[in-house]
């Protein structure tokens, strides 16, 4: 017997759903298919391994909807067709070592995807998950701050529907919330809203910058990208506690777009094309590095990256550097 509920089953959707997308991943193996190898290197551990496009940059069920009569891979499958129209786009710049017109449409498929691949990241999730966890043990404590407080929350759970057991006592909930050993799970679908709404928020805002494209000179340097390839900087000293904003001026976003080429967007700076020698890659790989959550993607198993002392570090320089920052932390 068929059934919607059998149609949808979870079971018969894809479960690995990848956060940076296989074409893109592609650009970054030497040969730019899905068959070759790309260098994943993980800066918590300082561990390094060769993996395929396809088989790294995805979680189990990272986009899944549940709702009834809805198929689990609705989001997953309206993420793919933006992909698809970047790929071709970027096959183009790739081939034409030039960006679009900001007037044509590959010009704003191609701003469609670097929102994306801002908003779509778990470093994102991640942030809004630790707000919204960090906002709602707040106000668990401001209940339990009073016994007249709770009992008049719980009055008011029971009047929307909701009831706690008798058995609950105002000390036993007191203590179990100031132990602090619980976590918040914020639901799968309003993370899936909040990527709409962050791309909404800067599609205008990327539009309005101005795009340039760089090109690797040494041939044989490359770009790397990671698991959170977009990063905005300041190009000036910062405002005190101020963190760039996509909209303020004086910042420079970057995204490698493949090994040998690099987007870089600022209000201030004319769109141009710029063969990048090797400080520039450095810099620019720096960059990347300081944004990754946890992995870096490269064509080889060496990459080149500016260090704090202004040299030209390898990836040994940066295990390295991993590695003394983990024995700091085990002896704090």
């Amino acid at each position: 017997m068929s059934s919607q509920k059998d149609e949808n089953s979870i079971s018969n959707y894809p479960r690995q759903h990848h956060y940076i997308p296989k074409f893109y991943l592609e650009g970054f193996t030497i040969s730019g298919s899905q068959d070759n190898y790309l260098w994943v290197l993980d800066i918590q551990s300082g561990k390094q391994w060769k993996a395929r496009p396809g088989n790294v940059a995805h979680q189990r069920d990272f986009y899944r909807v549940e709702l009834p009569g809805v198929k689990p891979d609705v989001f997953e499958n309206a993420l793919s067709k933006i992909e698809s129209q970047a790929s071709v786009i970027i096959k183009n710049i790739v081939n034409s070592k030039a960006l679009p017109d900001k007037e044509n449409e590959d010009f704003i498929s191609l701003i469609n995807l670097v929102a994306l691949m801002t908003a779509r990241v778990p470093r994102i999730r991640s942030v809004f998950s630790g707000f919204v966890e960090d906002i709602n043990k707040f106000m668990l404590k401001m209940t339990l701050a009073t016994p007249e407080h709770w009992e008049s929350t719980k009055e008011s759970m029971k009047k929307s529907g909701y009831e706690l057991g008798e058995k609950i006592s105002y000390e036993q909930m007191k203590r179990f919330i100031e132990s602090d050993k619980y976590q918040i799970e914020v639901n799968k679908l309003w993370h899936l809203k909040n990527i709409v709404d962050i791309m909404d928020i800067l599609i205008p805002l990327l539009m309005a910058r101005n795009w340039s494209l760089l090109i690797a000179e040494p041939e044989d340097k490359f770009f790397i990208c990671s698991d959170s390839p977009v990063s905005l900087m300041w190009t000036k000293p910062p405002p005190p506690f101020w963190g760039p904003g996509f909209g303020m001026p004086d910042t420079e976003l970057l995204m490698p777009l493949n090994k040998k080429q690099a987007l870089v967007a600022r209000f201030e700076v004319k769109p141009k094309t710029y063969l990048s020698p090797l400080e520039v890659i450095a810099k620019a790989n720096n960059i990347t590095r300081i944004f990754t959550q946890r992995f870096i993607y490269s064509p080889e198993e060496d990459f080149v990256w500016l260090k704090k002392d202004g040299k030209i570090g390898s990836k040994r320089d940066l295990i390295q550097e991993i590695s003394t920052k983990e024995s700091i932390k085990k002896t704090e």
